[in-house]
């Protein structure tokens, strides 16, 4: 008796799977057309905020190009006044060394001091215009970085400081316009980043209305077969009873 109406249980469960599988997997899709799109929209939109760090650090760098080759100048200028420049020195050694790693954090990947004073992570540049814009920013700041260093290395050298300056002020413009270039590159990164996530979206959007149009269709199918066999059986009833009252 136990065993029958185990079969019995397990008979109308295959047969309410089987009546109503359509809907179910519709509903079933519905949910995985869902849970793509968040998911999608998660990895897209971290890539924007990384997108959105990237472009504020090579902004940044614009900004310490000119920053150096002002501090260089103005060491240059308290030399000649016979003020001591160590104060101006030690910005100098600061702004070379941050531009010096984040130049790097661009070619290969890393961390570094991002606007608050905190550690952002940058992500290395794949793109080949931006490849090409930073190893041309390399070659117009390695003999730039070397010439600082032999300054830092030797504070006292006149020599050393009218190197490092006359090289800078030869230079930034250059520097600024490679920074400039890798700048631009970033944003259209980000705004494909974007173009990308819509896309997502829209994609998203219109197969779940196209699905949830199909469950719709399904579903209203399914109660005008239920409505006309209701029909069919009160007619067969009715039939029945006035035969009996006959």
């Amino acid at each position: 008796m136990g065993t029958g109406g185990l079969m019995s249980t397990s008979t109308s469960s295959n047969g309410y799977l089987g009546k109503y599988r359509e809907i179910i997997t519709a509903v079933a899709f519905f949910l995985v057309f869902d849970l793509a799109v968040l998911v999608l929209n998660f990895y897209v939109s971290f890539q924007i905020s990384a997108s959105a760090v990237e472009i504020n650090l090579a902004g940044r760098q614009r900004m310490l190009s000119q920053k150096m080759t002002k501090e260089l100048l103005l060491a240059e200028s308290e030399t000649l006044n016979g003020t001591d420049i160590s104060k101006t020195l030690a910005d100098v050694e600061k702004t070379v060394t941050l531009f010096d790693q984040t130049l790097l954090a661009f070619k290969e990947g890393g961390e570094v001091k991002g606007g608050n004073d905190t550690n952002v992570k940058v992500n290395a540049v794949v793109d080949a215009e931006g490849l090409k814009t930073l190893e041309k920013a390399d070659e117009v700041w390695q003999p730039w970085r070397s010439k600082v260093k032999d300054l830092l290395e030797n504070p006292s050298n006149d020599y050393a400081l009218t190197e490092a300056t006359a090289y800078a002020t030869q230079h930034n413009v250059e520097m600024l316009k490679l920074m400039n270039q890798l700048t631009t590159k970033l944003e259209k990164v980000a705004n494909k980043r974007a173009d990308d996530l819509r896309l997502v979206q829209t994609i998203g959007i219109i197969l779940a209305l196209l699905n949830f149009a199909f469950i719709l269709f399904k579903f209203i199918r399914r109660l005008r077969e239920n409505d006309l066999k209701i029909e069919q059986a009160q007619g067969e009833t009715a039939e029945i009873l006035a035969t009996v009252k006959e």
